[in-house]
């Protein structure tokens, strides 16, 4: 049996299509400063995770929305490593919380469709904040640093003119179907959560530092939300 050649060519761009939605991110933190003094180990964490906005809609939407995601995934996080997570406001009065506080102060959603079809570092998501970890109320953090995360360069999706004109019909329908439902978490998602596995690295080295049990192995390092 015989396969028409438009057939081949829109399964392999179906492919490099896939290919791209893979994605992956990736981040670096900076000013990374740590208490002289330690004291006991906390016995919970409350985390917050704020935005201050600008007055930019689009930007603000975008923090709003990393927040968020930040205060949800890094909760869940601690939660699967073993350590004991609080709200705020519902701590009970014998129990005086660490608090993990996060202020996304730059966010760029970026572009799915220009990470999609053109690559190498085009519409690439970005995301900074300023983190900080303090025990007991202290007004010196036992840990504190700048967080930046951002969606990986990468090749786009280049076709040659041919296979262009044999799959046009299909594959220019693709970006425009994904980019509503895949975009944040495509961009911004992938790098809010390259952002939590480098703060809780940071906060899990300070634990051991510390002398502070850090309650499981590297469950707390495991892909979350939008990973």
């Amino acid at each position: 049996m015989k396969t028409h050649p438009s057939a081949c060519l829109r399964a392999c761009a179906s492919l490099a299509v896939a290919g791209m939605l893979a994605g992956c991110a990736t981040s670096r933190v900076s000013n990374v400063q740590r208490a002289a003094t330690i004291p006991a180990a906390p016995a919970a964490i409350t985390v917050d995770a704020v935005y201050a906005p600008t007055g930019d809609a689009k930007a603000d939407a975008a923090g709003r929305w990393a927040a968020a995601q930040i205060g949800r995934d890094l909760a869940q996080r601690l939660r699967k490593a073993g350590l004991r997570v609080v709200d705020h406001d519902r701590a009970p009065s014998n129990v005086a919380p660490a608090l993990l506080s996060v202020s996304v102060h730059a966010t760029d959603r970026g572009s799915f469709v220009k990470r999609l079809a053109i690559g190498f570092g085009a519409g690439c998501a970005t995301l900074s904040a300023k983190v900080r970890f303090t025990v007991n109320g202290d007004s010196q953090p036992q840990l504190a640093f700048d967080g930046h995360a951002w969606t990986q360069p990468r090749p786009g999706l280049v076709l040659p003119v041919g296979i262009g004109l044999a799959t046009a019909g299909s594959v220019r329908l693709i970006p425009l179907a994904a980019s509503g439902t895949l975009g944040l978490r495509e961009g911004l998602g992938r790098a809010v959560a390259r952002l939590d596995r480098s703060i809780l690295q940071q906060l899990k080295r300070r634990y051991g530092e510390a002398g502070w049990t850090w309650p499981s192995g590297a469950a707390g390092d495991q892909h979350g939300t939008g990973a």
